[in-house]
């Protein structure tokens, strides 16, 4: 579906009935593909699946390791007749993995092998409900994430060579990189980094007290920052600011609480050891987690604020005033939004059984392409007998190869050269994959503190992988000089953020293409879509 947004023309093969999950969000799943239905047991689709595979410049398959050789549609069969192709396997659990590689890797079974109903967040330790089903499909949103990458940097790759890939995406490992930051341990981890949640569990574990806390006692030990609070109108609000130097400061400013709070809380450098810590203030805003006194007197206020106003009005005045927060929403809600339908979020599609059927926007996509919106969903076989008539003009999809040591090839993105500019998680996460495709990154970090070790550096643990880094102060004229410089030599800017920061932080389009015509800027934001909506620059 992403490489169908993007502009591949994708072929659907389904089993004889057609496929088993027939709902709407599987239409949603298969929108803008073609479909042929063929029965791989027997002779004649055999020899039609064989011929669309050679045909194609990527094959994309998710059965069990060994079960597309044993129907003579393996990679090895496929890539000696068409060196040129990619081949994409998504098994649940890697052809390395002895013990689990056979196993039918159903979404819940992933789920249940890898720690997602265990691993998957405090307040399920704390409230005795462990292991916990959740229905949400993590593993295959990574894997898919994870396997259209992959295809994307061989595809690049083959450009140069000629030559095509084999890539296996496990979905099993795929969810392990979710779940790294819930499943992370590190040993002698610093006391101050932990939690109120991971000590009342410390705490419970240690004198063998029951983990029985109802959910409204477990947000007692939410940092104040990070928690749920009630409003006028009886709906919640979640402001999401712990360990940010501005962010927390902010929001007390807006609900109009800071005068109280302002000579015993501040901001100083989160970097500094805790004994050098000023005696005023007795703790800074941008450390993370809360004291428990400070988060108990914090969150009392902060609750009594929100009071005041109706969700949705905090809503407008957090997205207005640059502070990170939203009404909690019903997905029903969501789907319906103003901002989601007008950005291109969720777009309308077209399907002849459906009337009014919508889905997700496209998750990545190309600067004033809206290609999405009102595609149509092809119904099971409905071109099968089109694309076979068009199989004898569909030549091998062959190119030529440059002759090379397959054993010594360098990686898909060697000699890609990325500057990072991101913070937290999903930002710098891109730059982390591609890393692992050979790409050279640089993370450029400001020379001021504006967040917590916790998050820079815990975090850091998974997503500067294989980066080099440097601290600049871009907002200054030298600091500037040093990132125009940097402009020039690289490929690829990440940057996470709305584009209201872009033309401060000097990297507006405009500007770059000034600057060095052949780079990319990868922008990465909140409520973004194709459109602008009410909320873009939340």
């Amino acid at each position: 579906m992403m490489l169908a947004d993007l502009g591949a023309e994708v072929i659907r093969v389904d089993p004889p009935g057609g496929t088993m999950w027939k709902t709407p969000a599987a239409k949603v799943l298969n929108r803008g593909k073609r479909r042929i239905c063929l029965d791989l047991k027997t002779r004649n689709d055999l020899r039609i699946a064989r011929e669309l595979i050679l045909s194609a410049d990527v094959v994309i398959e998710n059965f069990r390791p060994g079960v597309m050789d044993r129907l003579g549609l393996g990679p090895d069969w496929a890539r000696e007749l068409n060196p040129s192709l990619v081949y994409l396997s998504m098994p649940g659990f890697s052809s390395a993995d002895p013990e689990f590689k056979d196993v039918q890797a159903w979404e819940a079974v992933i789920a249940a092998a890898s720690g997602q109903f265990t691993d998957m967040g405090l307040n399920r330790v704390l409230m005795g409900i462990n292991p916990s089903f959740s229905p949400i499909t993590l593993a295959s949103a990574y894997a898919a994430t994870l396997g259209a990458t992959g295809v994307a940097a061989a595809l690049y790759a083959r450009e140069t060579t000629g030559l095509g890939d084999w890539i296996e995406t496990p979905i099993a490992a795929c969810l392990m990189e979710g779940l790294a930051y819930n499943a992370m341990h590190v040993e002698d981890y610093p006391e101050r980094y932990k939690s109120l949640r991971e000590r009342e569990r410390d705490r419970r574990n240690m004198a063998g007290i029951p983990m029985d806390l109802s959910y409204q006692e477990c947000q007692e030990f939410c940092d104040p920052f990070y928690r749920v609070y009630r409003c006028a109108d009886g709906r919640f609000f979640y402001p999401v600011a712990g360990s940010h130097a501005t962010h927390s400061p902010r929001i007390l400013q807006l609900l109009g609480i800071w005068d109280e709070f302002k000579d015993d809380l501040g901001v100083f450098d989160a970097f500094l050891n805790t004994e050098d810590w000023p005696v005023k203030p007795e703790f800074s805003l941008s450390n993370y987690p809360c004291p428990k006194h400070w988060a108990d007197r914090l969150s009392a206020r902060i609750a009594e604020a929100f009071k005041t106003r109706t969700a949705l009005e905090w809503e407008e005045i957090f997205g207005n005033n640059r502070a990170p927060g939203a009404a909690v929403r019903s997905t029903e809600e969501w789907l319906q939004s103003e901002h989601a339908r007008v950005s291109g979020l969720i777009v309308g599609l077209k399907d002849d059984d459906l009337e009014g059927l919508s889905g997700m926007g496209p998750l990545a996509w190309f600067h004033g392409d809206d290609r999405v919106d009102g595609r149509r969903i092809h119904q099971e076989d409905e071109d099968g007998a089109a694309i076979i008539s068009e199989l004898a003009n569909r030549p091998v999809s062959f190119r030529e190869t440059r002759p090379q040591n397959s054993n010594n090839r360098e990686p898909a993105l060697a000699g890609i050269k990325i500057l990072d500019l991101c913070n937290v998680l999903a930002g710098p996460q891109i730059s982390s994959t591609l890393v692992r495709f050979g790409a050279d990154v640089l993370a450029l970090g400001s020379i001021h503190s504006t967040m917590d070790p916790w998050n820079t550096v815990i975090y850091g643990l998974q997503v500067n992988q294989g980066k080099r880094s440097a601290l600049v102060d871009i907002k200054s004229p030298e600091g500037r000089k040093v990132l125009d410089a940097l402009l020039r030599k690289v490929d690829i800017v990440t940057y996470n953020g709305p584009d209201r920061q872009l033309a401060d932080l000097g990297l507006d389009p405009e500007r770059l293409h000034k600057i060095n015509p052949d780079l990319i800027l990868c922008k990465l934001d909140c409520y973004g879509g194709t459109r602008d909506g009410p909320r873009s620059h939340h």
